[in-house]
């Protein structure tokens, strides 16, 4: 149906004391791009071609309808904070919420407060750009991997390097681990996928080995996976039923079976596949590529593509993060952030970046049914927001 646009720093102008405007822009399927204005006068919204659905100045929401009755609603940022000198690469909320992790393209780690934005911890150790960061589900540890082919294990209470783990021989794109960490895994630019023992820092298997980069991998328990006759490698707990997807350099969408070895999906997209993420409680994985596409799979009918979606206007997907089983939450180079839902026509984007890249997301599900979204940019900042999922099904 298209793709809408508009002016990242658009509630500056609607909550202007004098008249102002800001741009919009409609990206059809086919054909050429349509360019408007949204006029504000006293908190009233008027446009030759497009109309105002929606707009709460005090939420932040704008909701857009453009031609052929494409519809799209925005949300500014509720903060942003400033806790790098330069490009955020990488980040995660811990379980309870209060703290966050950060990393940087310059080497920088900080464990931060999600209230004040106040530093708690500098975690200091890597050499070169910090590529992936996780906490642990204690939300005391933290996971990160680096440029400089390592793994580090922090101690978040003492701000200090617990242990190092090496055998990658390209940096460390992406990591995380499986149930309360005993065992973490880990995708490189050296094409591997490593299954690893923390207590005694050695690598239990190679789960994938390609030719080509492993941009990104995301664990799940799957309800179909067959437990093997074999016993599993002593170094190993909470193995069973686990699978981690692999979104390759390659253009493969792979899934393998952690205690089996055994890869079971592989779906070529046709581009580069810059991250994977499976829904929650299901057997749903989603994909996406350097050509902004998404892709669905449901992994217990695998040669079905549920549905494929061009949710960026074309600009590539540079990360995912779930929200829960219906959908899932995107960043991507041209510094769009969206939430695709499984059965909406409509998409929710969330403004901020001037189009620099979203280097990372992460979100947060709180007890009344909402989420707190927190996205990473390359200008620096991290962008917070917050996802009202009943407006959104309504």
């Amino acid at each position: 149906n298209g793709h809408i646009r508009v002016q990242a720093d658009w509630p500056t102008s609607i909550n202007s004391s004098t008249p102002n405007s800001f741009w919009v822009t409609y990206e059809p399927p086919t054909g050429k791009t349509i360019y408007g204005e949204i006029l504000c006068r006293n908190n009233a919204l008027e446009s030759d071609h497009f109309l105002i659905n929606e707009h709460d100045s005090e939420k932040k929401i704008l909701r857009i309808e453009g031609p052929n009755k494409h519809r799209q609603s925005f949300q500014a940022p509720i903060k942003e904070y400033h806790i790098h000198r330069k490009e955020v690469s990488c980040l995660d909320v811990s379980p309870e919420g209060g703290m966050v992790v950060s990393g940087s393209l310059e080497g920088e780690l900080k464990v931060w407060e999600t209230g004040d934005g106040s530093v708690r911890r500098n975690l200091a150790g890597h050499v070169g750009d910090v590529l992936c960061c996780k906490f642990f589900p204690s939300g005391q540890v933290v996971l990160s991997g680096g440029s400089d082919y390592q793994l580090k294990i922090w101690s978040v209470t003492e701000g200090n390097c617990a242990a190092s783990l090496r055998g990658h021989s390209g940096g460390v794109l992406s990591a995380g681990m499986l149930e309360r960490g005993r065992n973490v895994f880990s995708t490189g630019r050296d094409g591997r996928a490593l299954l690893w023992d923390v207590p005694t820092q050695s690598i239990i298997a190679t789960l994938s080995h390609q030719n080509l980069p492993i941009n990104h991998s995301h664990v799940s328990s799957l309800s179909f996976l067959p437990t093997p006759n074999s016993p599993p490698d002593p170094r190993e707990v909470g193995v069973d039923g686990k699978a981690v997807a692999l979104a390759g350099e390659d253009s493969t969408l792979r899934v393998v079976d952690i205690r089996s070895r055994k890869e079971f999906f592989n779906q070529n997209l046709a581009g580069v596949v810059n991250c994977c993420n499976f829904l929650e409680d299901v057997n749903l994985l989603v994909g996406s590529t350097a050509a902004g596409l998404l892709s669905l799979w449901d992994l217990r009918n695998p040669n079905h593509e549920l549905s494929r979606l061009n949710g960026s206007g074309g600009s590539g997907i540079n990360c995912l993060a779930p929200i829960d089983d219906n959908s899932v939450v995107a960043g991507t180079e041209d510094g769009q952030v969206f939430v695709w839902r499984r059965e909406s026509e409509e998409a929710e984007h969330f403004t901020g970046s001037e189009c620099d890249p979203i280097l990372g997301v992460t979100t947060q599900k709180h007890s009344d049914g909402n989420t707190t979204l927190l996205a990473a940019c390359r200008d620096g900042k991290i962008r917070r927001y917050e996802v009202d999922c009943k407006r959104q099904r309504r």
